[in-house]
């Protein structure tokens, strides 16, 4: 079935991000981090300015995986107009007229999988990121997350939305 032939869904729709993915990501990085305290203690075996780089680098990703899992920090917004990504408190809103399509950007398990989209000429930010994100991946922005959902679901999710209002 093809997003313009799929039923159309009932907006607004709210997809928050998978809490597993960001308790998973709190855990490693608290380890990983208290690493770091383990190495301080051994200063025969590592400098200490390197443990304090490890207990700093790691502090922030359990405190930024610790921040996503609180309710409306992040989340993708879905309603008749367009959609509103926020991340840490951020908002960008984009409209679906002004998107051209959706699709899975970056097959590898190395550096993820995302959902991509392209904006239609003269449409959307105008900046060297978006044109080397297209050169460079094929989409010139990108979601923040997948939101729980499979790359490709989340694609014809938004394919169909757009499809009956842009």
């Amino acid at each position: 079935m093809t997003a313009a032939q799929s039923p159309r869904p009932r907006l607004p729709i709210t997809l928050n991000p998978s809490p597993r993915k960001w308790l998973l990501v709190l855990a490693i990085s608290v380890a990983l981090g208290a690493g770091g305290v383990i190495m301080l203690h051994d200063p025969a075996n590592s400098p200490a300015w390197q443990a304090w780089c490890v207990i700093g680098f790691f502090g922030l990703c359990a405190l930024v995986s610790a921040l996503q899992l609180v309710p409306g920090v992040s989340r993708l917004q879905l309603d008749a107009q367009g959609f509103e990504m926020r991340a840490l408190f951020r908002r960008h809103r984009t409209l679906w007229k002004d998107v051209v399509g959706f699709g899975v950007l970056g097959h590898s398990p190395a550096r993820g999988v995302w959902v991509g989209w392209n904006y239609r000429p003269g449409c959307g930010p105008a900046s060297r990121l978006r044109k080397f994100n297209f050169d460079n991946f094929g989409f010139e922005a990108q979601l923040p997350d997948t939101y729980g959902m499979e790359p490709d679901e989340l694609v014809e999710l938004l394919e169909s939305i757009r499809s009956h209002r842009g």
